[in-house]
């Protein structure tokens, strides 16, 4: 199942683009943005086989899901722009 993602609460007060939205959609910086984007991912190990979360869940609902059940994690920043010159 996967988690609903930030879209959800971005388009919250928009009659046609409300709802649940949930993935994950990859870098997407504005299109005339001329900074370096981070993008951070954390991968978990963990003992159990599943969290136990149903529904629309959040970032922050897994998160404290994840709470004494993690065995290993790893992490990694990946950068992202539009722009050749940076």
């Amino acid at each position: 199942m996967n988690g609903i993602n930030s879209y959800s609460d971005w388009f919250a007060g928009d009659a046609e683009m409300g709802g649940h939205y949930g993935g994950y959609d990859g870098p997407c910086p504005p299109w005339n943005d001329s900074i370096l984007h981070h993008y951070h991912f954390t991968v978990y190990a963990l003992d159990v086989a599943s969290l136990g979360l149903t529904g629309p869940f959040t970032g922050a609902d897994a998160q404290a899901a994840l709470s004494g059940h993690v065995l290993a994690e790893a992490a990694h920043v990946g950068t992202y722009s539009l722009n050749q010159d940076v």
